[in-house]
């Protein structure tokens, strides 16, 4: 950032944490994020940082491996996005119409913020005004935005972030290349689902599950239930059981394996179990106004639930987190799928948060951002990968907010990974 950009936005910085700007504080510090994207990039650090020391103690922070969501590189993405939730699925993109058929992918459309675009018979449509979704419609969303859709009598479909997805006619799918999630409902299924990658054909008959596919090949991780899974190079397809997850490399054999290090280290990552508050979370640290915590049962990216962070009353600061015992000394891949609106000038983020077990005292060792803003925004996917040093005590996943506004969390996933 230049002098003069410093110069003009360090008062603006200071005014934002410290209180309510006032209104023509609040327009020009809007106008100087929207213009200037060195002013984002110092206004997410210095805030970041601000939140690191109120926690208690100085912070060092981590220099993320990879912050951007990417294309998978081979497998290891999906194999990541595979351990994220054991609940999948719910309106977040769009929304379809239930109809008579099972697996029928006719309904109603809306659109999720420009991040997929549909074409039919090789032209870009608007879905909504067409009608909705119809059997050889190709959806293909964005490197940084996903989309969901209902089909059938409660089947539930997710697209991450740069898939390229074809639906195949009244009961199947056609995945060439990202991700899908399905949630099946077997007991008003009238035939069973198909998805077929150009690897694979997966015959689904009631079950939660993900797909992926890269240039490597392709992924079959069962959340809920069981498939079958045929490799298309084979005859005979093999049962896949809930935990289980089916490779297969292009032009390959099919392989099933059940992996321990890559189970998910947040407890209740779809926010399924839990009263008011979701099972696992804590209720909030405040460190300014009221701040409540909530499981929301209406508003969520993939369901059932999501995690609620919200002001009380007027403007706020604080967060809320989950503790993640068991992950000092490894890496770890972060991923989910985070919202936020609000009124005024506000900031939200996602981070990792730890402090030094070598200081007598409670002192901060890294707090590091993995999403953040300052603007509304819809679901979006963020992803990270860091490794956490052997000396970190107290490790948490923390959703943070300053301003007036709430901050949804849904579909985390914090898993350990291999060091390359």
């Amino acid at each position: 950032m230049d002098e003069k950009i410093s110069t003009e936005l360090a008062p603006l910085l200071d005014a934002f944490v410290d209180g309510p700007l006032t209104p023509a504080e609040d327009a020009r510090l809007q106008e100087m994020l929207r213009a200037r994207p060195e002013a984002r990039e110092d206004f997410v650090r210095y805030v970041d940082q601000h939140m690191a020391l109120q926690t208690r103690g100085s912070a060092r922070l981590m220099l993320p491996l990879d912050l951007a969501p990417r294309r998978p590189r081979r497998l290891q993405m999906w194999l990541g996005i595979a351990a994220a939730a054991a609940a999948v699925l719910a309106a977040a993109g769009l929304t379809l119409s239930r109809s008579g058929t099972s697996a029928d992918v006719r309904g109603a459309w809306r659109s999720p913020a420009g991040g997929i675009a549909v074409r039919r018979g090789g032209t870009e449509i608007d879905a909504e005004a067409a009608g909705g979704l119809e059997p050889g419609d190709r959806i293909l969303t964005r490197r940084d935005a996903g989309a969901s859709f209902g089909f059938g009598r409660g089947g539930l479909a997710a697209l991450a972030p740069a898939t390229d997805l074809e639906l195949a006619g009244r009961a199947g799918f056609v995945l060439r290349g990202g991700g899908l999630s399905l949630r099946v409902d077997g007991a008003s299924l009238r035939e069973p689902v198909l998805v077929r990658t150009p690897d694979v054909e997966v015959t689904v008959a009631g079950t939660v599950l993900r797909v992926g596919r890269d240039g490597a090949g392709s992924v079959v991780e069962v959340l809920e239930g069981a498939v079958a899974v045929r490799a298309l190079r084979e005859t005979e397809a093999r049962s896949v059981a809930a935990g289980d997850i089916a490779r297969c490399p292009v032009g390959g054999v099919l392989s099933v394996t059940r992996p321990d290090a890559g189970a998910n280290r947040l407890v209740n990552p779809s926010m399924t179990d839990g009263g008011e508050i979701p099972a696992g979370w804590c209720t909030p640290f405040m460190q300014e106004g009221t701040l409540a915590v909530s499981r929301d049962r209406e508003t969520f990216c993939l369901g059932p639930a999501s995690l609620r962070l919200e002001s009380v009353g007027g403007r706020a600061s604080g967060n809320t987190s989950q503790p993640l015992p068991g992950v000092e000394g490894k890496r770890l891949r972060v991923l989910g799928y985070v919202r936020h609106f609000g009124a005024g000038q506000r900031y939200w983020s996602v981070a990792l948060h730890a402090y030094d077990g070598r200081a007598p005292e409670q002192q901060n060792l890294f707090w590091q951002g993995l999403a953040s803003g300052w603007q509304d925004t819809d679901w979006q996917w963020f992803s990270g990968e860091f490794f956490v040093a052997a000396e970190a005590r107290d490790v948490r996943l923390r959703v943070l907010l300053v301003g007036e506004g709430a901050v949804w969390l849904d579909e985390a996933s914090v898993v350990v990974v291999d060091v390359p």
